[in-house]
């Protein structure tokens, strides 16, 4: 927890040091850098990871006057934890100065992670040529779905108002202000533990009784996150092709079947339910 004395020293520390390695004081706000998030990729199986980044950069106009982007502090919006859920005990700036005084992991809100901050003091020309990482963060998949993230300016930190300080070339005035039209990043998560719903698929046909030799009852086990539906055709020829059976989709795993005509042949059809 920042007190109020923390809070003064953070932003005098701040601005001392932009002041140290500008000579100038801070301007008023504009949108000089872009923010990007990006992740290994944007579809997960159940119980799977991936990294989740975001990169900023000076915009292209601004870059040749430029020296580097100085701070940054943003947050971390996500819809919920439920489908998709951050680690953020393992959210990591490698780029940045780490700097104890000078830098911050955040703090949880809900799925929302606020007060991000931190410095490339020691970084030249961070952000300038190529884009530089603000942070990574894995991203576990618990349930099928999808969710959103987004990054935005940083809140829940009073002694900080600038989410991007931009420190000049030679000198001039110094630019604040970020750009998030590309800092959202989808992710889907889909059923896990195979990509298949079974591999093999058992499927289990055994008579009613005795007496009623024309009904089969047809079971197959059923994993969440998928539905079932059933297909009959009456012989296995080329020509002819796989029908639904009126029952549509199924999720108990069980169906009773009638034999009509001399034979017929029944599958199970599994997709993804989302």
């Amino acid at each position: 927890m920042i007190t109020s004395s923390g809070n003064l020293k953070l932003r005098l520390l701040l601005h001392y040091a932009f002041f140290c390695l500008t000579g100038i004081p801070l301007s008023t706000p504009a949108q000089v850098v872009t923010v990007t998030l990006v992740a290994d990729t944007n579809r997960i199986a159940v119980g799977s990871s991936t990294m989740l980044r975001a990169y900023a950069q000076i915009i292209e106009p601004m870059r040749t006057g430029s020296d580097r982007i100085f701070s940054w502090y943003i947050d971390i919006q996500a819809g919920s934890d439920s489908i998709a859920k951050p680690d953020y005990a393992n959210l990591l700036k490698p780029d940045s100065d780490n700097d104890p005084l000078t830098s911050s992991a955040g703090t949880s809100s809900g799925a929302n992670r606020i007060g991000i901050y931190d410095s490339f003091m020691s970084r030249e020309g961070a952000g300038k040529t190529t884009p530089v990482l603000l942070f990574t963060v894995p991203i576990k998949g618990v349930s099928v779905g999808s969710e959103e993230y987004r990054i935005k300016a940083g809140t829940g930190v009073p002694a900080l108002a600038e989410d991007f300080i931009v420190a000049p070339a030679g000198g001039g005035d110094p630019i604040t202000g970020g750009i998030y039209s590309n800092a959202v990043f989808k992710i889907e998560v889909i059923p896990g533990t195979i990509t298949t719903p079974l591999d093999p698929f058992p499927i289990t046909l055994a008579r009613t009784s005795p007496a009623t030799k024309n009904l089969i009852n047809m079971t197959w086990p059923v994993q969440a996150g998928w539905r079932y539906s059933l297909e009959y055709r009456n012989d296995l020829k080329p020509a002819t092709s796989w029908q639904p059976m009126p029952s549509v989709v199924l999720t108990t795993g069980s169906a009773t079947l009638t034999n009509v005509g001399p034979a017929q042949f029944f599958r199970i059809k599994a997709e993804p339910s989302n």
